[in-house]
């Protein structure tokens, strides 16, 4: 795929990923590689189709598709059709753990589960807050566990959390677990406190220094989900990617200086205003390829995403690609025309002569 400027086709796949129509991505999708195909597949509404299309990707992209269908029915059933590669029980637990807690034989799919960690972990995703915050401390008394498994069995759990005291409580048990880890303190703390309900607790979390350098994309998740825009712009203020706090008190002297640092487009790019607007705060108004794809796929407008798609790349959106090949048929047609008419004019000619 050849693109200009050396875009990552990741982001340019996300792009098309944000479009409304299913019809229009799938035209786009010849286009890309299989890791990009996958993110286009996830994002389609029909479970029919992804299903269909699921089939031209290698085996490991599988139990990724299947967890985002809509239906737990059709997940179960496709359970089975898993192939058996190194880390199958993993990919059935994901899907597993991808379902509603009332999907009547839940219990039986965790019980197929043949590793007894992923089983375990599955249970406490099906229970209470309660069960759900014993089991992150209790993953480090598995057996046979490395430091990659206890994390991601984290964030399994993390993610069906469902009340701001349960994540507040995984919040503590992750900064201390992972004090020495910044980085992956970072990312699992903001897969906590950008799901919890309260604006205001996220504000204070992350102005109660719990980020640094290193952490853009964690603070990024965190202000994005805020509901408010208000809120947002208290962050983005007019220009730049920081925002800078102190605490310490009224007393000037003992005043510490703190600095976060965020993606600034993307937080545009979930505000609540018009395109137009978007557009503007970012610099991109006159011209669409100063928009980065972050900010274009949290547009409203197809066309202006299609746009930038054309401006930014040689791939060329379905409706141009279209015209173009009516246009070729019209100029094919017209030169028929006109040799028609030569011909005409020269048997014409001819009879005259007679």
């Amino acid at each position: 795929m050849n693109l200009k400027d050396g875009m990552f086709s990741r982001e340019i796949a996300e792009v098309i990923a944000s479009l409304s129509s299913d019809d229009i991505k799938m035209e786009y999708l010849s286009h890309f590689d299989d890791n990009e195909k996958n993110i286009i597949i996830m994002s389609l509404s029909s479970d029919e189709r992804k299903i269909e299309l699921m089939k031209s990707l290698p085996d490991y992209y599988h139990w990724e598709i299947i967890s985002s269908l809509s239906s737990d029915k059709i997940k179960a059933d496709m359970l089975t059709t898993l192939p058996d590669i190194y880390g199958k029980d993993t990919h059935k637990s994901l899907i597993i753990a991808s379902m509603s807690s009332n999907y009547p034989q839940l219990s039986e799919l965790i019980s197929e589960i043949g590793d007894e960690n992923l089983r375990t972990v599955l249970e406490a995703c099906f229970s209470d807050d309660d069960g759900r915050v014993d089991a992150l401390i209790k993953i480090d008394s598995f057996k046979k566990i490395n430091s990659l498994q206890a994390m991601n069995y984290r964030k399994m759990i993390i993610e069906k959390l469902s009340s701001d005291k349960g994540r507040l409580q995984a919040l503590e048990i992750i900064n201390e677990k992972y004090k020495s880890d910044h980085l992956t303190r970072g990312m699992m703390n903001s897969q906590i406190v950008s799901k919890l309900d309260s604006d205001d607790k996220k504000i204070e979390l992350l102005e109660a220094g719990l980020y640094g350098y290193g952490d853009d994309h964690a603070v990024t998740s965190i202000i994005g989900s805020l509901s408010s825009d208000d809120k947002k712009m208290r962050f983005l203020g007019e220009y730049g990617n920081s925002y800078r706090f102190y605490t310490g008190g009224p007393n000037y002297w003992k005043r510490i200086e703190h600095e976060i640092r965020f993606y600034r487009d993307d937080i545009i790019a979930s505000l609540s205003i018009s395109d137009e607007e978007k557009l503007a705060m970012a610099g991109a108004s006159q011209f669409i390829t100063n928009a980065s794809p972050s900010l274009v796929k949290g547009l409203k407008s197809d066309k202006i995403k299609m746009t930038y798609m054309e401006e930014r790349t040689n791939i060329k959106s379905p409706l141009q690609q279209r015209e173009e090949k009516l246009s070729s048929l019209e100029n094919e047609e017209k030169k028929i025309s006109e040799a028609e008419a030569l011909i005409e004019q020269q048997k014409e000619g001819q009879d005259i002569g007679e």
